[in-house]
């Protein structure tokens, strides 16, 4: 067993690189060990054995999250250097699209959910030319987020959640998602610390060659949305 910890030691560093990136961006790169074909939303799923917000046990493979070996993650270097005061904008999060531009943009089809018009109050769109990413965001606290399908072969933000992150199996009409309730928080002391805070909500899937992730970051009140509400915003893209 010590041989093994020791062995996990070197790897540490680098899963708190990945954290902190996606602390940053949120990229979505589902986790799967081999290329293999998106399956359409008339695809055999093994949906008797999958109950809504059902808890993934902490030893079964994550298919869109990763995990760290703790809850707790050390500064990185980068980190203890004063940031500029005038950063460079990240164009991914730059609003100032119509859906229509973004998917133009994009090359692909790009969905939004439908007859949702009690949760979602449209604010616009934006594009990130870099990794080909779509995001709709909302004035009510979600972020809607669509790129092509992707592999981790290549993955330099990988999901990762805290170690005693609960990550839920959830049905999405025919396919399967997860969803996790919380985020990293960085401190000026502790490095970055995973909260289970209902502050940040993330739902991903993936269907027909894209990938998809469902932020609600609220500023106010985050049980006004619930797990169903997540998936049934879901369920509404078209």
């Amino acid at each position: 067993m010590n041989k093994q910890i020791l062995s996990f030691a070197g790897a540490l560093t680098a899963i708190a690189a990945v954290a902190v990136l996606i602390a940053l961006f949120g990229r979505i790169v589902p986790r799967q060990s081999t290329p293999a074909a998106a399956p359409s939303a008339t695809s055999e799923m093994p949906t008797a054995t999958i109950a809504l917000a059902s808890a993934t046990p902490q030893n079964q493979p994550l298919r869109y999250f990763t995990r760290a070996e703790s809850d707790s993650l050390p500064l990185l270097p980068w980190q203890l250097t004063p940031h500029p005061k005038t950063p460079t904008p990240d164009p991914g999060w730059i609003i100032n699209l119509s859906v229509a531009e973004a998917e133009q943009l994009a090359g692909f089809d790009v969905l939004e959910p439908t007859g949702m018009s009690r949760l979602l109050n449209l604010q616009g769109a934006a594009f990130d030319p870099q990794r080909d990413i779509v995001r709709i965001i909302y004035a009510t606290g979600f972020v809607l987020r669509e790129e092509r399908f992707q592999t981790n072969d290549d993955c330099d933000l990988c999901g990762v959640v805290g170690a005693s992150a609960v990550v839920e199996m959830v049905q999405i009409g025919d396919l399967t998602g997860e969803y996790v309730v919380g985020v990293w928080q960085g401190t000026d002391c502790c490095g970055w610390v995973w909260e289970p805070t209902p502050f940040l909500k993330t739902l991903r899937w993936q269907a027909n060659g894209i990938a998809f992730e469902l932020m609600y970051n609220p500023t106010h009140d985050p049980e006004a949305v619930t797990t169903a509400d997540m998936i049934a915003i879901a369920e509404s893209l078209r």
